[in-house]
């Protein structure tokens, strides 16, 4: 990366920066990341543009494969944050890195399309179609308090309760600062500080986010998908307190 994006890779990048540096029609230089914008695709339709995936596959075979985990998330994250965080779940659950693959839509879906070509697929029936083929998810959280950029965006709202309603698990995997507060706020207050408005939250596609809210009514209204993935969040924070305490205990 650091070599790709030079100056303007730093350890506060985001994938928003990313995607700018890629695919925005403001940006009069893009950056051809392992080739993929001048690929040419397999479907015969001779355009250009690839996924990252395909791309990073084409150079990299052991680096793509059939993935164990889909990966719920927001752009807004820092990409060091984001690759640390993954890579301490994959050591806390004795996942060996090389061998184990997620399904991350950054990389996954040809995001070519929706930011030069306007060819937006439908979100709803392609992110719910991975999740039930998957049955795993791994939600990257930065907080688990109402202040949490992850509670605002409304995709990651919908792929955890796609994954509740259908009995998926669902584990979470805290940035490094959400890790530092829990060990300082008792189970209570943190419980209570959970707080989920999907209503309030927002996607960056108008579009998207209004076939979001239409499908968020017709299955089961607003109140039902916060409840559910607040008792979700709520189950996994009372977890992974629990092993904080085994893990002072044992340190002790």
């Amino acid at each position: 990366l650091r070599a790709a994006f030079g100056q303007y890779y730093t350890n506060h990048t985001t994938f928003k920066h990313l995607a700018f540096l890629m695919w925005s029609h403001e940006n009069p230089y893009p950056v051809n990341f392992m080739g993929h914008r001048t690929m040419t695709r397999n479907d015969g339709g001779g355009l250009l543009g690839e996924s990252l995936r395909t791309a990073i596959g084409i150079q990299f075979p052991h680096a793509v494969g059939a993935s164990a985990h889909f990966i719920s998330w927001i752009w807004s994250y820092p990409v060091n944050d984001f690759l640390h965080t993954l890579a301490e779940y994959c050591r806390e659950h004795s996942l060996d890195m090389n061998n184990n693959f997620a399904w991350i839509c950054f990389f996954c879906l040809n995001q070519y399309d929706g930011w030069l070509n306007g060819c937006r697929s439908d979100g709803i029936q392609t992110f719910g179609s991975v999740v039930r083929h998957i049955r795993q998810v791994v939600s990257v959280v930065d907080d688990v308090a109402s202040s949490a950029h992850h509670f605002k965006r409304l995709w990651p709202v919908f792929e955890v309760f796609t994954a509740c309603a259908e009995d998926i698990p669902v584990e979470l995997a805290l940035m490094e600062g959400a890790k530092r507060s829990l060990w300082r706020t008792p189970l209570g207050e943190a419980l209570s500080a959970i707080v989920v408005d999907a209503q309030s939250a927002r996607a960056t596609y108008p579009a998207d986010e209004i076939r979001i809210q239409n499908w968020i009514v017709g299955n089961g209204g607003w109140g039902q998908i916060n409840r559910t993935v607040k008792k979700k969040f709520a189950e996994e924070v009372r977890k992974i307190m629990s092993e904080l305490v085994e893990i002072w205990a044992e340190g002790g």
